[in-house]
This record gives C-alpha cells, sequence and structure tokens, in this order.
C-alpha cells in the first residue's frame, strides 16, 4: 500500500458513512417490507465503511512501526 496520508475531510466523511450505513441496515432491519434494492445498498455501505477502516487503521498502524 502506498503511503499516501487521509485527509481529515475524507476521515470525516467515512465515519459519517458509517454510521449512515448501520442506520440503513437498522432501518431495513425493522422495514415491513423490506425490498432487495434497498437491502443491496445497504450492504454495500456497510462493506465500503468496513473495507475504508481495515485500510485506514492498517495504514496507521505500518507508519507508526515505521517511526
Amino acid at each position: 500500500m502506498a503511503d499516501i496520508e487521509i485527509p481529515r475531510r475524507v476521515v470525516h466523511g467515512m465515519i459519517a458513512l458509517s454510521v449512515l450505513a448501520v442506520a440503513a441496515v437498522a432501518f431495513m432491519l425493522t422495514e415491513v417490507e423490506p425490498n432487495l434494492g434497498m437491502w443491496v445498498f445497504a450492504v454495500v455501505m456497510v462493506l465500503a465503511a468496513v473495507g475504508f477502516w481495515a485500510a485506514y487503521f492498517y495504514q496507521r498502524a505500518k507508519s507508526r512501526r515505521r517511526e
């Protein structure tokens, strides 16, 4: 992975996406008539958030080991 510094704006945006992803999944769990499109949307949001945070913390751990 390249040594790219992630701007704070991007991290704050991903925090918002993570909260919205959890809210979307919670909404779909409480919906009376859930549809497949909304489930796909919620799952894609969660996967995007998990992928970002995994890469972000991996990069932080890697850069701390180097210091």
